[in-house]
C-alpha cells in the first residue's frame, strides 16, 4: 500500500507530488470515514497562503461535496484556528491546506477531527488503504450532493477566542512579530490591538511565493536584528501556518521551543497546574533543558517527534502541558493542537507574571553542544542502507559514549532524513561534528 501522510498530514510539491486528483480522492475518502463517527454533514476548510493554496481550495470542496459533505470555506486562517473552529461550528471535520515551514512550493493537507484532534495513525491508516482501493463505489448523484458555503467572519471569532487568553492587566513590553508572509498575516494585527501590546509587525505582506522566505521561525536572523535595533523587548515567529512560535530576547539571542516549555512549564509548576509534574518533549530536545526539568523537580516524558504524538501522550497520560524544540506548544487545559499565536500569547503572560526579562529565560539552562545534519534523499532505503553512513552514525555513538546522543530520522514533512547529535562534552562532540563535515557519497 502506498504511504501518503507523513508526520503531518499529506505533503508535497504542489501540482507534481500533491495533484489536485490525489487531494479529491483523499479529501473524499476522509469525509467518508470522518462523517460515520461526527453526526454533521459540515466540513470546514482553511488555507494558508500560499500561490497553490487557493487551487487546492477548490480541490478540497470538490472532495468534500462529492462524498455527499457541505463544504464551508473560511479562506486564509491559521492552521490552529481549524482546532478551535470546528467545534464552535460543529462540523464533521477540519482541513488545512498548508506545508507549514516549507518553502512556497509545497503544500499539504492536514486534517482535524469533529473534536478538534488530528487524525490519529489508524484514522491515517484506514484513509490511506481506501484511497489506494476505494470501497465507496457508490457515490452520491443528484440531490445527495454537498453544496458549497462561504464564512468570512470566523477569523474575528478566532482572535476573541485567543485575546481572552491573555491573562496580565498591564503590559510593557514593545514585541516585534514576525507572521513569516504566512497566515498570521490575516490576524497577528487585529489580536495584538486587542491585547493592547505595543507591536511593531514584520514579514505580513505575503504575495503567493514568499511565505517562510528568509523570516519566520525558520529563520530568525531578521527578526533578531530587528529586536536589538529597535530596542524591542521581545521578539515572536511563526511558522507558514502559525501552529509554531519561537522568540528572541532583547540581546537578539534566539528562544527556541526548549526555552518558552522551560518558562511556561516553570511557572505552570510553581502555581500548582502542571499536571503529574511532568512535561512531554521528542527526542530533538536539549539534554540542558532535561537536566533543567529535572533540578527543577519536574519530570520529562519523552514520545515520539510531531504535535499529534504529544498531543496524544498527554491525554492518555493524564498530562496537560508539552511540546518541541521547533516552537509547537500543546497546552492541553487551552487548546487541543499546536498553536503559535497563542504560545505568543501564554509566553508573554509568563514574563509579565514572573517580572522575567526573555535574557532571564535564554539564562535558565545552558543548553548542551547541538548540531542537527539534513541530508536530502530520493529513497529513504538508499541512505539507510549505506554502509559509510552507518559507519559514521555508529563511530559517533561510540566516540561519545554515555554523552550523549545520536538521533537519526526521516522526515515527515521534507524529501530529507536529520541527523541530530548532543553531548555535554565538547570535546567529544567537536570530534563528533567532524566526521558530519565529510561527503557522504
Amino acid at each position: 500500500m502506498a504511504k501518503i501522510f507523513g508526520t503531518d498530514g499529506v505533503r508535497g510539491v504542489a501540482n507534481s507530488e500533491l495533484t489536485c486528483e490525489l487531494v479529491i480522492k483523499l479529501v473524499r475518502e476522509a469525509a467518508f470515514v470522518l462523517k460515520d463517527k461526527f453526526k454533521n454533514k459540515k466540513i470546514i476548510i482553511l488555507r494558508d497562503t500560499r500561490i497553490s493554496s487557493e487551487m487546492f481550495e477548490h480541490a478540497v470542496a470538490a472532495g468534500v461535496c462529492s462524498s455527499g459533505m457541505n463544504a464551508l470555506i473560511l479562506g486564509i486562517m491559521p492552521t490552529p484556528a481549524a482546532s478551535f473552529l470546528v467545534k464552535k461550528m460543529q462540523a464533521a471535520a477540519a482541513v488545512v491546506i498548508s506545508a507549514s515551514h516549507n518553502p512556497f512550493e509545497f503544500n499539504g493537507i492536514k486534517f482535524f477531527d469533529g473534536d478538534g484532534y488530528k487524525l490519529n495513525d489508524e484514522t491515517e491508516r484506514q484513509i490511506e488503504e481506501n484511497v489506494n482501493e476505494p470501497k465507496n463505489s457508490n457515490l452520491p448523484v443528484g440531490g445527495e450532493l454537498g453544496k458549497v458555503f462561504y464564512e468570512d467572519a470566523a477569523i474575528e471569532s478566532y482572535t476573541e477566542h485567543l485575546a481572552q487568553k491573555f491573562t496580565e492587566d498591564l503590559c510593557n513590553l514593545k514585541v516585534a512579530v514576525d507572521c513569516a508572509n504566512g497566515a498570521a498575516s490575516v490576524c497577528a494585527r487585529s489580536l495584538f490591538r486587542k491585547l493592547g501590546i505595543e507591536y511593531e509587525l514584520l514579514f505580513d505582506s505575503p504575495d503567493g511565493t514568499n511565505i517562510n522566505r528568509n523570516c519566520g521561525s525558520t529563520n530568525l536572523n531578521a527578526l533578531a536584528q530587528r529586536v536589538v535595533d529597535g530596542g524591542f523587548d521581545l521578539g515572536v515567529a511563526f511558522d507558514g501556518d502559525a501552529d509554531r512560535c519561537l522568540a528572541v530576547d532583547e540581546k537578539g539571542r534566539i528562544l527556541d521551543g526548549d526555552h518558552i516549555m522551560a518558562a511556561c512549564g516553570l511557572d505552570l509548576f510553581k502555581s500548582g497546574k502542571l499536571m503529574k509534574n511532568s512535561i512531554v518533549g521528542t527526542p530533538m530536545s536539549n539534554l540542558g533543558f532535561v537536566n533543567f526539568l529535572e533540578k527543577s523537580g519536574i519530570r520529562f516524558v519523552e514520545t515520539k517527534i510531531g504535535d499529534k504524538h504529544i498531543s496524544k501522550k498527554i491525554l492518555e497520560n493524564g498530562y496537560n502541558f508539552g511540546g518541541e524544540q521547533s516552537g509547537h506548544m500543546i497546552f492541553n487545559d487551552v487548546s487541543s493542537t499546536g498553536d503559535g499565536l497563542l504560545t505568543a500569547i501564554l509566553f508573554i503572560n509568563t514574563l509579565i507574571k514572573n517580572n522575567f526579562k526573555a535574557s532571564e529565560v535564554f539564562e535558565m539552562f545552558i543548553k548542551f553542544p547541538q548540531f542537527i545534519k539534513n541530508i536530502t534523499v530520493k529513497k529513504e532505503d538508499d541512505f539507510f542502507e549505506n554502509s559509510k553512513i552507518k559507519e559514521v552514525i555508529n563511530q559517533s555513538e561510540k566516540i561519545l559514549g554515555g554523552s550523549g546522543r545520536v538521533f537519526v530520522r526521516k522526515s515527515g514533512t521534507e524529501p530529507m532524513v536529520r541527523i541530530m547529535v548532543q553531548s555535554g562534552e565538547k570535546d567529544l562532540f567537536e570530534e563528533v561534528r567532524r566526521l558530519y563535515e565529510q561527503p557522504w557519497n
